[in-house]
């Protein structure tokens, strides 16, 4: 069996298309300052992390030098850091949809590639009530999807335990756990939602309490797991 590489292009890559398209359009002259940090996010439409992850691949490429203190300077083009700006080019979002556009696409084969979204706008979270204030940090985190989101698991052992855990952590606002087994003393080594009084009960049952912070009989209020509430 031979499995192929899916080519996938982060947002940040296609930045870096983007500026480096304005440079050898003459958008930006070389030798020119360019825009501060700020207005280049409000140019393009992202983030800031987003930002400063395309000017570091312009700058490997050769096509812009960065000052402390002072800014980003575009290079002169040579033979060498023009062939990649042309390269860095073809990953402009409006070639890539120019190319889709022109050329049909057999929509049956092979997987669909999913959208790259408008980045959305920094926010700063409040760390010390925000329980998930730190996926806020991340460019292309969506809370409202992931609390809507379905996921089945699939086995609430070991490796079911685990998954459960940091998808609950995650806040998944929606977990089914499926396992027809119960509880034995030799799960409690590597199953850290489970205690010895759970020995004999459905591994699913217990799974999910413990996944909504439920105490279960002879429990004092399931402190350990209180933060796994988003069942």
């Amino acid at each position: 069996m031979t499995f192929n590489l899916l080519p996938r292009k982060s947002l940040s890559d296609v930045l870096a298309g983007r500026i480096a398209n304005a440079i050898t359009s003459g958008t930006f002259k070389p030798l020119s300052q360019l825009p501060s940090e700020r207005e280049l996010c409000e140019q393009f439409g992202v983030g800031r992390s987003t930002l400063r992850e395309a000017l570091k691949v312009l700058q490997e490429n050769e096509l812009i030098t960065g000052r402390q203190g002072v800014g980003w300077f575009v290079n002169e083009l040579n033979a060498s850091n023009l062939a990649n700006a042309r390269e860095l080019s073809s990953m402009d979002l409006s070639l890539i949809a120019e190319a889709s556009s022109t050329t049909p696409r057999d929509e049956s084969a092979g997987p669909k590639r999913l959208p790259v979204s408008p980045e959305k706008p920094l926010l700063i979270p409040n760390l010390k009530t925000d329980r998930q204030g730190t996926f806020e940090l991340i460019s292309w985190w969506e809370r409202t999807k992931v609390e809507k989101a379905k996921v089945l698991v699939v086995g609430a052992g070991a490796l079911g335990n685990e998954v459960t855990k940091n998808l609950a952590l995650m806040g998944v606002g929606n977990i089914f756990i499926l396992d027809f087994d119960t509880i034995e003393m030799a799960n409690l080594s590597r199953s850290v939602l489970y205690r010895e009084s759970d020995t004999g009960r459905r591994k699913a049952e217990i799974a999910a309490a413990r996944a909504q912070g439920q105490p279960q009989a002879g429990e004092d209020g399931g402190h350990d797991f209180e933060q796994l509430s988003l069942f």
